[in-house]
């Protein structure tokens, strides 16, 4: 069995924190470095003055997009959130974590868990998302976050919801690749359980896209992915 380990580092007191208060210790950390009040860091991030409370009370988780809005109002990355302050360690560009083990975030839309929110300086964000709502009522408003984003489906079917384009079904082994700034949802379809992998990565870090050519032999998904609507 893999055991976890975060940047070569050993097990300290700071891994044995929860998700809720690794994320409130350090948004009150982070906010209280750059001297900004509850109100004025409400300002910044468009996320209510009560819920920043709640986070930094370990009262309240927050999804995603809000923690994409936090991470950019406070001029640090998502995983600068959950990371658990601890004493600088030899440099090297690894970490890993054992299934399951990741820092947990439950939302009424979804299960997210964030695997190696040790490793510094990350340039992406990679998530495990267990899927709940089925329905864009019960989904909510749109998700939607600064960057762009790729989604594969570790279990299927699921359904992609979008402002701009056409509902996508997804099957287990389909992947998505796409403008995360768009609107969106992801929807388990039928009721069934529905797990996706994404990776995320904001335009603030600069990476230049990569062009790539279909290599021969390679198969392509049918029309229905690029259909707009209205088209």
């Amino acid at each position: 069995m893999v055991k976890a380990r975060e940047e070569f580092a050993p097990a300290t007191n700071g891994a044995d924190q929860q998700p809720e208060s690794v994320l409130g210790d350090n948004l009150k950390r982070l906010r209280m470095a750059k001297g900004l009040s509850l109100v004025e860091l409400s300002k910044r991030t468009h996320i209510a003055h009560s819920s920043l409370w709640k986070v930094e009370k370990h009262q309240m988780s927050l999804t995603f997009d809000k923690l994409a809005q936090l991470a950019s109002g406070l001029g640090v990355g998502v995983d600068e959130l959950f990371r658990a302050q601890e004493p600088k360690q030899a440099s090297g560009r690894l970490a890993v974590t054992a299934s399951r083990a990741g820092a947990l975030q439950e939302t009424g839309r979804c299960l997210y868990e964030y695997p190696c929110t040790a490793l510094r300086n990350r340039q992406m964000t990679p998530m495990i998302t267990q899927l709940h709502a089925d329905t864009m009522a019960s989904f909510g408003e749109w998700s939607r976050h600064e960057g762009e984003e790729y989604v594969y489906v570790l279990r299927g079917p699921v359904r992609f919801e979008s402002e701009f384009y056409q509902p996508i079904e997804l099957q287990t082994g389909d992947s998505l690749y796409y403008d995360s700034s768009m609107g969106h949802a992801f929807l388990r379809v039928e009721g069934g359980e529905a797990t996706i992998l994404s990776v995320c990565v904001g335009r603030e870090h600069g990476q230049p896209l990569l062009t790539t050519k279909a290599t021969p032999g390679s198969k392509h998904r049918s029309a229905r992915a690029v259909n707009r609507k209205g088209s």
